[in-house]
């Protein structure tokens, strides 16, 4: 019968606690594995930080440079216009109408009537005439040249 009360046995059905124990792992040099750790950390980190930096330091740079562009380009922009204003003043103040109305308001003076035109017809050919020299002495030529020296250095 005992094989019959096995099989009505339901402690053996009963969840049992099982007992598990911690699974240590023991070092012998602690201090050597902590120092690795922090010197690799440390150093990745200097090297991220500097990156950051560098990029910062890249970025003020770019902002820098644009903000002269802009300026650059703002100035050009007014000098072109300035540019094209006086072109413009000087177009119309070159005009033939322009003259006419600043010689008769500041000189003035008025058009040329048609009875004080007078034409000249001019039929014959061109034509030159040379100077010619006249024969003078040595002594006519240094006293000519002496006093134009003199006259020169008077006006000057």
């Amino acid at each position: 019968m005992a094989a019959l009360s096995e099989a009505y046995d339901l402690s053996l059905f009963e969840v049992q606690e099982e007992v598990l124990q911690p699974k240590l792992k023991v070092t012998e040099n602690r201090a050597a594995a902590a120092e690795r750790i922090p010197a690799y950390a440390i150093a990745l980190a200097a090297v991220a930080i500097a990156a950051i930096v560098m990029m910062i330091f890249m970025q003020v740079k770019i902002s820098e440079t644009s903000a002269q562009v802009s300026a650059a380009r703002a100035q050009l922009e007014v000098l072109e216009n300035e540019n094209r204003m006086l072109k413009n003043q000087l177009e119309s103040s070159l005009s033939l109408r322009a003259i006419e109305e600043q010689a008769m308001r500041t000189y003035g003076m008025s058009a040329a009537e048609d009875y004080q035109l007078e034409y000249v017809a001019l039929n014959s050919g061109d034509s030159i005439r040379v100077k010619q020299d006249k024969e003078t002495s040595f002594m006519q030529d240094t006293a000519e040249k002496v006093g134009n020296f003199l006259e020169y250095i008077e006006l000057r």
